[in-house]
């Protein structure tokens, strides 16, 4: 009996050994699994990190070429168009000039035609153009100008000109007058001026261009 009892003792110990390994193993596995799942986790947001940084790389880079792409697009229609109005510009002027007085002939053509009788009359007769035609190939005037102001201390400014003027009409009758500055300000109002300095360079200027 007393070997039975011994027996059973040492199967009672030897089971709540074995529960005691088997806890320590679950314990172990718990342990290294939720260290597998960390390890998991951290390389998880490494990968990804690295994938979202060079996504948004590559996109930089896509949008960048794009946008050069647009610009060099947008260059090139803007060259083109540049071209197109250096050629045809003249043209396309003169056609819209063309236009405008046959507006004025069709005007009074409506206004004849709605009262029955022969009221208005349209008479022109083209005086002058713009004198850029008849500058360009005389460039060397404007040039000679420039000079004559910068030796009258003047700092020359080219800019393109509307309206008519003396130089105009003179120009197209075989005489090139580009416009040279007088020294006013607010022109063709109630506030025009010109300072007395203003017209010694200009008169400086003036005999510098027919003394040089």
């Amino acid at each position: 009996m007393e070997q039975i009892l011994n027996k059973l003792s040492e199967i009672e110990l030897t089971a709540q050994r074995i529960m005691e390994d088997c806890d320590r193993q679950k314990q172990q596995l718990s342990e290294e699994a939720e260290q597998k799942c960390k390890n998991y986790d951290e390389q998880l947001e490494t990968r990804t990190a690295e994938q979202i940084r060079r996504i948004r790389q590559q996109l930089e880079e896509e949008k960048d070429s794009r946008l050069a792409q647009l610009r060099a697009d947008t260059d090139a229609t803007f060259s083109s168009l540049d071209a197109h109005y250096e050629q045809q510009h003249s043209q396309l002027s003169r056609e819209l000039f063309e236009k405008k007085k046959a507006y004025f002939r069709e005007a009074a053509d409506f206004l004849n035609k709605k009262y029955g009788k022969e009221i208005f009359t349209v008479e022109m007769q083209d005086s002058y153009y713009n004198m850029k035609k008849c500058i360009e190939p005389c460039m060397y005037v404007v040039e000679r100008a420039k000079k004559a102001m910068a030796a009258a201390g003047m700092n020359p400014v080219e800019v393109p000109i509307r309206g008519g003027t003396d130089g105009a009409r003179l120009s197209y009758e075989g005489l090139p007058c580009p416009n040279l500055c007088t020294g006013g300000e607010n022109y063709h109002g109630r506030f025009e001026f010109i300072p007395t300095e203003d017209m010694e360079k200009c008169v400086r200027m003036l005999v510098e261009i027919l003394t040089a």
